[in-house]
């Protein structure tokens, strides 16, 4: 296959994707070992996700692609491939867009093959400018984020004890746990505002909600993992997040993206939210039958965190957290 116009840049040098293309034509490209194809349907149109279980990393790409990927055995060059399989040519069509594919799936490593020696030496630049930026993160002590551990096994064995929260039965609890809560609140918010008025800024109070809230958080990114872990995803890191010098935890919860149902992705995108709900829904119940200003103390806490802040930040679908997701 022939590229019908040669783009060039301003400096009258051949483009990024005139460069690749070149590289690529004469390449025995071959996908890596590791890589695992899996199918989605999103919006009524089929998509197909690259998986590498080793880094844990996912891309989306189009059945087109995949087809086109399926054939890269590193035999055969790509000019030899397009030539015995002519029908894999229209995947050029949109040759930038092809080309970009296969550019990201080259510099992850998740597409291997003997490119000519100028993009290689790109690819590799490429690489450095990566890691130069994953060392910048360090810089910035109040957006850090600090790996912790591989928690992979321990939540396998809590979701063993825990598996019954998703099941129906489980969910049944939830919804009625909630409406429950959500009538005690109408019937007593005149009260809440009132405690809200005279305790929330006390200083004693002001310390407990910066204790409650990584708890409460933890919580929430367990939420997450577990509900990862009942359809058979991995998750590979737990860590703390620093947002202006707040610990925050988090898992990485990403092996979700390649669940083929879009219920289970999003069921782990909503699962952090529902905990806090639940959460916020006890405390609320505790709130009422407790006259201990300091469990009621952190009995507000938790309502604050777990309903409107999780609703307002976490469950908005304009930010990206979990709502928009």
């Amino acid at each position: 296959m022939k590229s019908k116009n040669v783009a060039t840049d301003s400096a009258g040098q051949p483009s990024r994707d005139e460069r690749l293309w070149r590289a690529l034509q004469d390449t025995h490209l071959r996908v890596a070992e590791q890589v695992e194809f899996s199918q989605q349907i999103q919006r009524g149109r089929v998509w197909v996700v690259i998986y590498d279980p080793v880094r844990n990393l996912s891309y989306k790409t189009t059945p087109e692609i995949h087809q086109l990927l399926s054939s890269l055995s590193g035999e055969l060059t790509l000019r030899e491939i397009l030539a015995r399989r002519p029908e894999l040519t229209k995947i050029f069509a949109d040759q930038s867009a092809a080309l970009h594919t296969l550019a990201q799936l080259l510099e992850s490593g998740l597409l291997q093959g003997d490119l000519h020696s100028d993009y290689a030496e790109e690819i590799a630049k490429h690489r450095d400018k990566q890691r130069a930026l994953g060392q910048m993160r360090w810089q910035r002590p109040w957006m850090l984020k600090l790996p912790l551990f591989n928690p992979d096994t321990q939540l396998d064995g809590l979701y063993r004890k825990t598996w019954f929260i998703w099941t129906r039965a489980g969910l049944a609890v939830w919804i009625f746990t909630i409406v429950v809560a959500a009538v005690l609140l109408l019937d007593h918010f005149s009260h809440l505002q009132q405690f809200w008025a005279t305790r929330f800024l006390d200083p004693v109070n002001l310390v407990l909600l910066l204790l409650v809230y990584p708890c409460l958080k933890a919580l929430h990114e367990l939420a997450h993992g577990l509900t990862t872990k009942k359809w058979g995803g991995q998750v590979y890191e737990v860590g703390l997040m620093f947002l202006v010098f707040m610990p925050v935890p988090y898992v990485d919860a990403s092996a979700s993206a390649r669940f083929p149902s879009k219920y289970q992705r999003m069921l782990v995108a909503a699962s952090g939210v529902m905990t806090e709900l639940f959460c916020a829904a006890i405390a609320l119940f505790v709130w009422l039958a407790s006259d201990n200003v300091l469990v009621r103390d952190i009995c507000l806490n938790i309502m604050i965190m777990g309903a409107i802040s999780s609703l307002l930040f976490n469950g908005n679908p304009l930010l990206r957290f979990d709502g928009y997701y």
